[in-house]
């Protein structure tokens, strides 16, 4: 199961790019620890359709095993279309670590 955001939260640019969503920050052990336990992943938003104008999409990909490659592959992935308007990572203690709007 895949979410295929079609609309995401905007940065500080107005434009959507992935660099937009990355954050790093380097913590001591109990500090880390604090910030770890209980911690969440908030992700806010409504269903919406895809660029097809459909919600949903699901596709099947099969490869056979051969000699050269003695594994069969057996894939089935579904997307729901989704507008994202809120990611935040929440701490143990609730405080907000970082957030997109």
């Amino acid at each position: 199961f895949y979410v295929a955001a079609v609309q995401m939260p905007r940065g500080d640019s107005g434009q959507v790019k992935d660099a937009q969503y990355t954050w790093e920050k380097t913590l001591d052990g109990p500090e880390a620890k604090a910030i770890f336990v209980g911690s969440k992943a908030i992700i806010e938003g409504e269903i919406a359709a895809l660029p097809s104008g459909k919600v949903a999409r699901c596709e099947a990909f099969t490869k056979d095993a051969t000699f050269s490659s003695p594994v069969a592959i057996h894939n089935y992935d579904c997307y729901v279309g989704a507008k994202i308007t809120r990611i935040a990572f929440i701490s143990g203690d609730g405080s907000v670590i970082k957030e997109w709007k």
